[in-house]
C-alpha cells in the first residue's frame, strides 16, 4: 500500500499507511518504504539511517541499497563520491522510453532460483546476479 501511495504521488497517505503497517510488524520492507516516505518529505538523515539500519541487520532488500544511491521517484541522485570521476550526477526518468525502461526492470528484479523466488538488487542483472564487463565479451569475440 505504501509505495501505491507513493507512485500517486500521496505522501501523506504513503505516510500514514507506513505507520500504521510498522504498529503492525516491524518487517524490513516496511521500514524500507517508510524510508522512501522520509526521503521524500525532505527527511534525508532519517531516511538514509533507516536503510543503512536495514542493510547491517543483513536482510537483502535491494531498495534499501537504491535508497542509498537515492532513488527518489523518478529521479536517481548519484553522490560525487560514488562516481568515478568524483562529479555527482541527477539522472531523470519522468516519461519516455527511459521511464519505461525502468518500470520493466523494476519488474524484472523477482527471480526465481533454486532455493525460491529473491529480489535483486540489481536493476540490471542476469538471474538476480550483476551483468559484469561488457568488455570481457567484446575482447573474446
Amino acid at each position: 500500500m505504501i509505495r501505491s501511495y507513493l507512485k500517486k504521488k500521496d505522501v501523506s497517505g504513503a505516510a500514514q499507511s507506513a505507520e500504521q503497517a510498522l504498529a503492525a510488524s516491524d518487517h524490513p520492507r516496511i521500514r524500507v518504504a517508510r524510508a522512501e516516505v522520509l526521503f521524500r518529505q525532505g527527511e534525508i538523515v532519517r531516511a538514509e539511517k533507516e536503510w543503512a539500519d536495514v542493510i547491517n541487520s543483513g536482510y537483502a532488500e535491494a531498495r534499501a541499497y537504491l535508497g542509498l544511491a537515492r532513488v527518489e521517484g523518478d529521479v536517481i541522485r548519484l553522490r560525487a563520491e560514488n562516481s568515478k570521476n568524483g562529479e555527482s550526477r541527477i539522472v531523470t526518468f519522468e516519461t519516455g522510453e527511459l521511464s519505461e525502461l525502468m518500470e520493466r526492470r523494476e519488474a524484472a528484479r523477482t527471480v526465481k532460483s533454486a532455493t525460491g523466488t529473491l529480489e535483486s538488487k540489481y536493476i540490471f542483472h542476469r538471474k538476480g546476479e550483476p551483468i559484469g564487463d561488457f568488455r570481457k565479451a567484446w575482447a573474446g569475440a
